[in-house]
Parts: structure tokens; C-alpha cells; sequence
């Protein structure tokens, strides 16, 4: 008995050293399951595009990156059986991911998508319909940006950096246990409802007419400017940081709700809430400040409670 132990032993030691091998001679290949075993490849290509000035996001399990560059193109990268798929018809680019085949990825391939438009071009509009997958976009000008709620339950993640939505009409958004993430843009006419986990995070932005309806979730804003809009916060938290308001912000949280703001710029306030701390008073239930004044920032938490310092 005692043997096989030990050639069993020395048959896993030979096993390390030879998956030790593998994997620095670049040997890890992806096992997917598509009727029967597979051994992938990988794919890394970039094709020139025609033009267009509306793009879909589809599907699931896909990273899309869109950014400016010399040309209209499109850049794939990670497996070859899971690749997404793209297309470009009346004027709008369509990219969709697919369910993905039971795999192994011992080298921690994805798949992913960037996009270029030529710098001197915007978009007319941008609607993702992803779960499973993130969207990015990079110094681009957009006319309308939705996002729908078909994959309600299991969200993707959105990353806007340098952008601006020019859009006069709305731009809706819904998201259920995902990720928001806005910085160095200009948003207007914001129309976003989240659910379930979900966090918006604002940073070095200007959000103008905008509109919020959110549960059990959170909300960021830092060193932004709010320029007219509204919020209705259940059961989640409100956080702003050196924040400018301009116009009347009216906010509405409930279900133990809180709001806190740090050095923030306003004319006047108009807190009603279970608390209110300002500037490291306790103002009991309520507290008013130039509640009249044309920059005016309005909060009932009537269940929750209020902290400004």
C-alpha cells in the first residue's frame, strides 16, 4: 500500500512542475464546453467600420469601451467561441454579447469590445441593454443616452468620463444591483431609477435638470454642481461633498433614509427630518435658512436624518 502513496505523490509533484511549465511558457489554454469539450483561441483583431452616429449595446458578458480616435473601427479581444458580435446598419453600430458556454479560463481572458469615433464626431445616441458587462465611454459628445430595464435583477456597470448628454427631452436610465460611475461630464436632463444595491458615484460633474428615483441605494456626488432637480431616496443614503447648488434641488427620502453634505455651496436650506444636524448643531426636527433664496437645497427624511457640516 505504502507504494502507491508514494507514487502518487511523485505522480502530483510531476503534475505542479509540469503545470507550472505550462503556464510560463504561455501553455493555459480556455476548456469550454459547446457539445463536448473545446480547446478556444484567442482573438484579437481591429476592423475599420463604416460610419455611424448611433450604437446598441446588447446581450450580456461583454466590456465595451468607445473613445475617440482617427476613424470609425472597432477593436475585439478574448475568446474566439465567446466573442461578441457587431454590426453596422441604418446608420447605427449594434454590438452584442451572448450567453456564455460553461468554461474554464485558466488565463482569465474576457471578452472585450473598444470602439473609436473620429474626434471631430458625436454621437446622436447611445442605448445599452446589458447585464453581466460594463460599458465605457471617453470623451464623446451624445445627443440622448438610455439605458433599459430588460435585465432587471442582474446589471451591468457604466463608466461616463468627459462626456456630455446633450439631450433636452430626458435621458432614462434603470439599474438593479449596478454601478454608475460619472466624472468630468456634463449630464442633462438625467432621468435614472435604480433598485436593489445599486450606487451612483459623480465626481468633478455638472448635472443639469436632473432626476432620481432610487431604493436601497447609494448616491455620491463630490466636487459637482446641481443645477435644479429632484430625489427620491427609499431606505438608502445621499452623500454630497463640496457640492455647488444652483436653482431648487427638492429631495424626498424615506424608510430611514439618510443625507449628509460637507462643505457645500447653497443660498438657502429647508431641511424637515427625525434629525437635523447643522454645522454641529442639533436643530431638532426642522431648520430653515433663506428657505426663499433662487439656489435653494429642500430635504425631507422625515424617517431618516439630516447632517450638514
Amino acid at each position: 500500500m505504502r507504494k502507491y502513496f508514494v507514487t502518487g505523490f511523485y505522480l502530483l509533484v510531476l503534475g505542479a512542475i509540469l503545470f507550472v511549465g505550462g503556464y510560463l511558457t504561455g501553455g493555459l489554454q480556455m476548456i469550454v464546453w459547446d457539445h463536448g469539450f473545446k480547446i478556444s483561441q484567442k482573438v484579437d483583431e481591429t476592423n475599420n467600420l463604416k460610419s455611424f452616429s448611433k450604437v446598441k449595446v446588447n446581450g450580456k458578458n461583454v466590456s465595451v469601451r468607445i473613445e475617440k480616435g482617427d476613424k470609425y473601427s472597432i477593436h475585439i479581444s478574448g475568446d474566439k467561441l465567446q466573442e461578441p458580435t457587431y454590426s453596422v446598419e441604418k446608420d447605427t453600430l449594434t454590438v452584442t454579447g451572448h450567453k456564455r458556454k460553461a468554461a474554464v479560463d485558466w488565463a482569465g481572458r474576457g471578452e472585450r469590445v473598444i470602439i473609436t469615433v473620429p474626434k471631430k464626431e458625436s454621437l446622436q445616441r447611445m442605448h445599452v441593454n446589458l447585464s453581466e458587462g460594463n460599458v465605457r465611454l471617453r470623451n464623446l459628445t451624445i445627443k440622448k443616452f438610455t439605458k433599459s430595464n430588460k435585465y432587471w435583477g442582474n446589471d451591468a456597470a457604466i463608466y461616463l468620463d468627459n462626456v456630455t448628454v446633450t439631450e433636452q427631452k430626458g435621458s432614462k436610465f434603470f439599474f438593479d444591483d449596478g454601478y454608475v460611475k460619472i466624472k468630468n461630464s456634463t449630464i442633462n436632463n438625467l432621468n435614472f431609477e435604480a433598485d436593489d444595491d445599486s450606487i451612483v458615484d459623480i465626481e468633478n460633474s455638472t448635472l443639469n435638470n436632473y432626476k432620481f428615483k432610487m431604493s436601497d441605494s447609494n448616491l455620491k456626488v463630490a466636487n459637482s454642481k446641481l443645477n435644479g432637480g429632484t430625489i427620491n431616496m427609499d431606505d438608502g443614503h445621499v452623500r454630497l461633498q463640496v457640492v455647488t447648488i444652483k436653482g431648487t434641488n427638492d429631495y424626498i427620502l424615506t424608510d430611514e433614509s439618510t443625507f449628509r453634505s460637507e462643505s457645500g455651496k447653497m443660498d438657502g436650506v429647508d431641511f424637515n427630518a427625525n434629525s437635523v444636524h447643522y454645522f454641529g448643531e442639533n436643530k431638532g426636527n426642522s431648520y430653515q435658512s433663506s428657505p426663499d433664496s433662487e439656489n435653494l437645497l429642500k430635504v425631507n427624511a422625515t424617517d431618516g436624518s439630516i447632517r450638514v457640516q
